[in-house]
């Protein structure tokens, strides 16, 4: 992702992903990219807290939510 998107990098820092590190001008181009990761060993954790926050009793008639993805 591009080095400069915080909320994509937000976002995927919430669904556990991992910072590995920044390519300085990847591919060519006068940009810098970040990379994050999830490994094998962590998506059975990562994906029972997501599957937990995504149950229908975690959100009111209106679709809010009542406890965020943090709190899990």
């Amino acid at each position: 992702m591009r080095c400069l998107n915080l909320p994509s990098r937000r976002a995927a820092e919430r669904l556990s992903f991992i910072y590995e590190g920044t390519f300085r001008q990847a591919v060519g181009r006068t940009r810098d990219t970040d990379w994050l990761s999830m490994i094998d060993k962590d998506w059975p954790q990562v994906k029972d807290r997501l599957e937990t926050w995504l149950r229908p009793e975690n959100f009111d008639k209106n679709g809010q939510q009542y406890k965020s993805l943090r709190e899990f």
